[in-house]
């Protein structure tokens, strides 16, 4: 397979159908593996009571659109998914103190191995921009983890930028 970029009218891009949750499924699975081998303290392993809620978790998710839920498909194969929902910073000080206080949060990404690169992913990140955009929400907010740092990368490249950082401390 030619390794070039791909043009957005080469990637589709569109909401899944429950025929495709083994698709979807599979690349959570694949994308929970990566973080919990980058963090084994912060993600639990693969399990098959994981798997069980995984599924069910997509199931309701592909069925009801909540949270939104769109995939990349490139010649009729699903090669990535996107998951995000609209979220504001609840009813602390900073729902009223902060400019960031409603936006689009992406809650799962993950492009298949051979895609990466090839600018599918930016598609799907475009697309969640359009829904961030049609929703009216000044902002979007995405977590990665410390260890990730191509996904760091990728995500500056599309102009995100470092507003707070979590820190977590195992007791």
């Amino acid at each position: 397979m030619d390794e070039e970029k791909l043009r957005a009218e080469e990637v589709e891009i569109l909401r899944p159908e429950i025929k495709d949750l083994e698709a979807v499924f599979g690349f959570w699975r694949a994308q929970h593996e990566l973080h919990y081998n980058l963090d084994p303290v912060y993600y639990k392993p693969n399990s098959p009571e994981l798997d069980t809620l995984a599924r069910e978790y997509f199931q309701k998710t592909i069925t009801t659109d909540s949270p939104h839920i769109l995939i990349a498909r490139f010649q009729d194969k699903i090669v990535g998914f996107v998951t995000f929902e609209e979220k504001g910073t609840g009813s602390g000080i900073e729902a009223f103190a902060s400019n960031l206080s409603s936006y689009e949060e992406v809650i799962d990404f993950f492009i298949e191995d051979k895609f990466r690169g090839r600018n599918v992913g930016a598609h799907l990140m475009t697309k969640a921009q359009e829904h961030c955009q049609n929703a009216c929400l000044p902002n979007m907010k995405v977590e990665v983890a410390a260890s990730n740092t191509g996904a760091q990368r990728f995500y500056e490249r599309l102009g995100f930028g470092v507003k707070q950082v979590e820190m977590f401390k195992k007791i």
